[in-house]
C-alpha cells in the first residue's frame, strides 16, 4: 500500500472498466473512499461490495454532469474531495481533418476535454492526476500544465498520464476505423504489441498490455510519494512517443 492514500476521498471517471476499473480496485484496496462515474453501468455488486466505494452513472457530456457530480461525491463523502483521475475517454474513428465528422469532433472535445475542465472547476480539490483524439488530447495537456501553476501556491496538483496500447473497450470495434489512417499508423500501432504476439488488428486487443500498466501510475501521483509531482505529462506508453 502506497502512503496517503487511506481514506483519502478519491473521484475516478470511466471507472466501470479498463484504466479507470483497475485503478478503482487499487484504490478501494488501498483504503481510499471512492466515488466512481461512468456512462456505463457499476461494476457488479460481487466485483465491488465494500463501504468504501460508490458509483454514479452518468453521461459527463450534458450540461451540468461535471457540477453534479462533484456534489454526489460531496453528499456521499463530505467536503473534501482529495484526488480527482479524469480517466474517462472515447476513441475516434482515425479520420484525418478533411474528414472528419462534426458529430465525432464533438463527442471526442466533448468527453475528453470539456468534461474534465469541468470536472477540475467544480471540484478543484487535491490532486489532479486522428485529429479530433489528438486535438482534444493536447488541449487536456493544456489545461493540466494551467491548473498545476494556478494553484501552485494553494497545495493543489494536477498532472496527467498519456497512455498507450491498453486492453479496455476504448478500440474495442475495429471496423468503425478509417482504413487508410490506420495503415499509415500500423508500424506504429505494432510496438503496442507484446514481444512474440500476433500483430492482426483483430486479435491486437488481447495482446496488448492490460489497463493495470496505465492504472499504477495513476495511484503513484495519488499518493504522498508524488508530493513535488506537478504539471507533468507522464507518457505510460511502451515508448511510444519516443517514434
Amino acid at each position: 500500500m502506497l502512503p496517503g492514500l487511506k481514506d483519502k476521498v478519491i473521484l475516478v471517471t470511466g471507472g466501470s472498466s479498463g484504466i479507470g476499473l483497475s485503478l478503482v480496485n487499487t484504490l478501494v484496496t488501498s483504503g481510499s473512499q471512492v466515488f466512481a462515474v461512468d456512462i456505463s453501468p457499476a461494476p457488479s455488486a460481487t466485483e465491488l461490495q465494500v463501504p468504501n466505494f460508490k458509483c454514479l452513472q452518468c453521461d459527463l457530456t450534458k450540461p451540468g454532469a461535471p457540477a453534479a457530480v462533484v456534489s454526489a461525491c460531496v453528499e456521499a463523502y463530505g467536503e473534501a474531495i482529495h484526488g480527482l483521475c479524469n480517466v474517462a475517454g472515447v476513441m475516434d474513428d482515425v479520420s484525418s481533418v478533411d474528414t472528419v465528422s462534426e458529430a465525432m469532433w464533438a463527442r471526442n472535445i466533448g468527453v475528453n476535454l470539456t468534461a474534465p475542465v469541468f470536472l477540475i472547476k467544480a471540484g478543484t480539490s487535491g490532486a489532479i492526476a486522428g485529429v479530433a483524439y489528438t486535438a482534444a488530447k493536447h488541449g487536456l495537456v493544456g489545461a493540466t500544465k494551467n491548473v498545476a501553476w494556478r494553484f501552485v501556491n494553494d497545495n493543489i496538483r494536477c498532472n496527467a498520464i498519456c497512455p498507450g496500447g491498453a486492453a479496455t473497450n476504448i478500440t474495442q470495434d475495429l471496423t468503425k476505423m478509417d482504413a487508410g489512417s490506420m495503415a499509415r499508423a500500423r508500424p506504429v500501432q505494432d510496438l503496442h504489441a507484446l514481444p512474440g504476439a500476433a500483430t492482426d488488428y483483430k486479435q491486437l486487443a488481447s495482446n496488448v498490455p492490460g489497463p493495470e500498466r496505465q492504472s499504477n501510475v495513476l495511484v503513484f501521483l495519488m499518493s504522498d510519494l508524488s508530493a513535488e509531482v506537478s504539471g507533468a505529462i507522464i507518457p505510460v506508453d511502451h515508448a511510444w512517443s519516443t517514434i
